[in-house]
């Protein structure tokens, strides 16, 4: 099983984004507010370092 194979079985996906951070969680945020998930919170973890 290589590296990638393993991310998927335990359930973790790591993609790079050709969009900001900002704007990857807003349209993350957005999608799953579309499929009907609640959003309980956003945590900045830049603000708080």
């Amino acid at each position: 099983m290589n590296r990638c194979e393993a991310n998927f079985a335990f359930g973790v996906n790591k993609l790079r984004s050709p969009y900001s951070v900002k704007a990857t969680m807003d349209r993350i945020n957005d999608a799953l507010l579309r499929k009907g998930a609640t959003i309980f919170a956003r945590i900045d973890h830049a603000a708080a370092a």
